[in-house]
């Protein structure tokens, strides 16, 4: 499932950037196969794997808002910010 800057909720046009969240690790090499991708130190796409009780197809917004945060660029920062206002 999209999340991070992948999400449409972080509002953050990334065109050249992935993150995904995998709940089945396993499906892994199906994704890479997939899409063609290769490994590389200074790549472009973020998969993360875990979830297995969620369900959705959307990420919750707290992983979405903790996904960026990872980033710590100012961006990503100020729509970390944005967000949470939105959560109270």
């Amino acid at each position: 499932m999209p999340s991070g800057l992948s999400d449409e909720r972080s509002g953050i046009s990334a065109n050249d950037v992935a993150e995904v969240w995998l709940r089945d690790f396993s499906r892994l090499y199906e994704l890479i196969g997939d899409y063609l991708l290769l490994p590389d130190e200074k790549g472009n796409v973020v998969v993360h794997r875990g979830g297995l009780e969620h369900t959705e197809t959307i990420a919750p917004l707290g992983l979405v808002i903790a996904d960026l945060a990872d980033w710590n660029g100012p961006r990503e920062d100020s729509r970390v910010i944005d967000l949470l206002a939105r959560v109270r």
